[in-house]
């Protein structure tokens, strides 16, 4: 909040000589001397109304509710937010958690939120844990909130999905979701690691730089559900951080819904898009009943993140039920490596 001051009728004190005096004597009853004395005025202050011009909103606490904690930031982002805003948190260099008793408010307006890392690792900073918070989801990206991002935080824990995603143009990077804070075992989210809503267009979850990776994994349902339109690239998904061992969801990435013209994709020509999706207790990926183009290109499904060893899916790699889904491409960037599952590689 800015408060601002001014100063009200602020004049030079008047002469007090009666023979010389610099103007004519105040008639003013409330401030007027005796004759021919100046009236002597005094700097007043007069409050103006309070103004709040933010456009960033940090965090000062790990509580709950209260002053400076993200109950009170994503608050305060729904009322005074504008076109462009900002939450961060101070809540000191190590890794922090925020232990919720209720859910969050929904996020009403454009957000990125930056949780940042752990100093010299690429680990987030800071932890949301969802253990106490009933049937609530973790962060939920509400119509307004268009353009989003949600970067550097572990959401764990929450009996709904760690993060709803219900506007467009939104992207989510550089996250653990239902892991503990070092992403190495399950603190899972008892329905969707991240879920994508119907017709919802534009979602991005990950990139291709090592830093952009979300760990995506020890989730009760999929890691990633999509019923929009989405980009998917980049991520860990049903392993730990490394890429080394399982840490399941039940099924990896599972489309179905509505995805609109863009359709889904899921991986990418350049290595650096490349989604290790192993080590899920049902299938890699699930597609089903998708009226639109649903692509997998460029990803290791079953094996670690070196391509050298399996880390099983328990029954199939890709699993498809309904039309419209291309597995691969005519260049060699394009290729699926699906190997090591538990069922078939892929299962049409």
């Amino acid at each position: 909040m800015n408060t601002s001051f001014r100063l009200r009728d602020a004049r030079p004190l008047g002469s007090i000589s009666r023979r010389r005096p610099r103007r004519a004597p105040c008639r003013d009853p409330k401030t007027a001397g005796p004759p021919g004395r100046m009236a002597r005025t005094r700097p007043e202050l007069e409050r103006l109304e309070e103004r709040r011009m933010l456009s960033t909103f940090t965090v000062t606490s790990t509580a709950d509710s209260g002053v400076d904690t993200l109950r009170d930031a994503i608050s305060l982002l729904n009322t005074l937010g504008g076109a462009s805003n900002t939450i961060n948190f101070d809540i000191g260099p190590d890794q922090q958690t925020i232990t919720l008793l209720s859910s969050l408010p929904t996020i009403t307006k454009q957000v990125d939120i930056e949780g940042g890392v752990v100093w010299g690792t690429s680990v987030p900073r800071v932890v949301i844990n969802g253990g106490q918070a009933g049937s609530a989801a973790g962060l939920t990206l509400g119509a307004g909130s268009s353009g989003s991002v949600i970067q550097g935080l572990v959401i764990d824990g929450f009996l709904g999905d760690g993060i709803e995603i219900d506007s467009a143009n939104d992207l989510v990077t550089g996250c653990y979701i239902g892991t503990n804070g070092a992403g190495t075992a399950a603190v899972p989210n008892f329905a969707h690691g991240i879920a994508v809503g119907i017709g919802i267009s534009g979602a991005t979850i990950g990139g291709t730089s090592a830093a952009a990776a979300n760990i995506i994994s020890g989730n009760a349902v999929s890691g990633i559900s999509i019923s929009g339109s989405c980009l998917v690239e980049g991520n860990r998904i049903g392993t730990n951080a490394a890429g080394t061992a399982a840490v399941p969801n039940y099924d990896g990435v599972t489309v179905g819904g509505s995805p609109g013209a863009a359709g889904v994709t899921i991986g990418g020509t350049s290595a650096a898009a490349a989604n290790i999706i192993s080590g899920n207790r049902g299938d890699g990926i699930v597609t089903s009943f998708s009226p639109t183009p649903c692509l997998v290109e460029g990803n290791l499904i079953g094996m670690n993140a070196a391509g050298t060893a399996a880390v099983p899916n328990t029954f199939d790699g890709i699993y498809v039920e309904g039309p419209g889904v291309t597995i691969g491409g005519t260049s060699a960037a394009a290729a699926n490596i699906i190997s090591g599952n538990g069922g078939d590689g892929i299962e049409l």
